[in-house]
């Protein structure tokens, strides 16, 4: 249930407190359906001023641009079939005017990629640490299960075959920031004859829901750095890939943590009601302290 608390801390960028009497089954029941209610009429309520950010925009138009001059180093690796790190700081032009980011759909255009059959499969992988910058320029960072993502289109049409398809805003998964670390690759296993050595950059276009500024001109926002790791020219942005390393601010629990805590708390009950109304046939029983729910959390 902690944990289901700070998933809704990250969903709605607020420090709310847990707190819970464990010696009461029937309070836990309440706080779960309480923040339940309380989740779904926030959503309702920011799905009503959340504005929507590249859904229907041709190919290869409001991207973020990699560029090879900038990354020069990394993009001499890619070469020769290794990944290429990068980070998204939030900073970008594309992303300066928008807080309360989340993305929906993510696109790797390469154009002077080359392939056998002019097709191409772009693996992405989005690393568990991500940024998120609230109306009033506040910045919050949370952890989560890094995030591994399939682009596959044809480089002659721009026809898309496969994307990301990220869940949306309204499902009961919480959706992931785009600022942050992440890694591309173009797997020479699944990419037969492919050749990047003309490719000059790499055009990211992100689908995203987003809340404006307060404030018409946003405030600054800075580069912050991650877990070191490696030598590369990005390497300050770059983190460890450890899904078991949770931090506090994990926003990896989704709907499943809710169906185990419904199905254990049921069961709990009903086990409790069944032994109360087991002694209350015994003889010499009374009960004249019934379990009640504090439901303030």
């Amino acid at each position: 249930m902690k944990r289901l608390q700070e998933a809704y801390n990250y969903q709605f960028l607020e420090r709310r407190p847990f707190s819970y009497d464990d010696s009461r089954m029937a309070m836990i029941e309440a706080w779960l359906a309480n923040n339940r209610i309380s989740m779904l009429q926030r959503m309702e309520k920011i799905g009503n001023d959340v504005q929507v950010f590249n859904a229907a925009s041709p190919p290869l138009t409001n991207t973020i641009v990699l560029r090879r001059r900038d990354l020069a180093a990394d993009f001499a690796r890619f070469d020769n079939g290794t990944e290429l790190p990068f980070v998204i700081s939030g900073a970008e032009a594309l992303l300066a005017p928008m807080t309360h980011v989340h993305m929906t759909d993510v696109k790797a255009w390469i154009p002077g990629v080359r392939t056998e059959d002019r097709r191409v499969k772009v693996w992405l992988k989005r690393y568990g640490t991500s940024l998120v910058y609230d109306q009033q320029g506040g910045m919050w960072t949370f952890t989560h299960a890094p995030r591994t993502m399939l682009f596959h289109y044809n480089t002659d049409s721009l026809q898309v075959y496969s994307k990301a398809d990220i869940h949306q805003p309204s499902s009961d998964y919480v959706t992931l920031s785009p600022i942050g670390p992440w890694t591309l690759a173009v797997p020479r296993e699944h990419n037969p004859g492919v050749d990047v050595t003309a490719v000059r950059e790499i055009r990211l276009q992100l689908t995203l829901t987003f809340l404006p500024c307060a404030q018409p001109v946003c405030p600054p926002r800075t580069r912050v750095n991650f877990t070191e790791a490696g030598g590369s020219s990005t390497a300050e942005f770059r983190v460890q890939d450890t899904a078991e390393d949770v931090g506090p601010g994990s926003a990896a629990w989704v709907v499943a943590v809710l169906a185990v805590l419904a199905v254990l708390l049921v069961a709990g009950l009903l086990y409790v009601r069944k032994r109360r109304s087991a002694q209350a046939h015994l003889p010499g029983h009374s009960e004249t302290t019934p379990l009640t729910a504090n439901t303030a959390v």
